[in-house]
């Protein structure tokens, strides 16, 4: 299965899709997070899951790395 990319996660429409992936014991999660911490939290023994601090708004370096890292899984797959 392909690697997921999420944003959004913390909002309300977001956590009941978290709810329903995890329920699912879905693989390669990436979620893009303002404030990550809780939901990793939550979440952190769901496999696969990484949780990424950034914004779409305000890109930034740490951002476009791990973007960048998700590009070449995407490929790899």
């Amino acid at each position: 299965m392909m690697p997921v990319f999420i944003t959004g996660a913390n909002g309300f429409v977001g956590r009941s899709v978290l709810r329903a992936l995890a329920a699912a014991r879905i693989p390669d999660i990436r979620l893009l997070l303002r404030e990550p911490d809780e939901l990793a939290a939550t979440y952190r023994d769901e496999p696969g899951w990484q949780f990424i601090r950034g914004r779409l708004e305000t890109p930034q370096q740490r951002f476009h790395l791990h973007l960048d890292r998700f590009r070449r899984d995407l490929d790899a797959a």
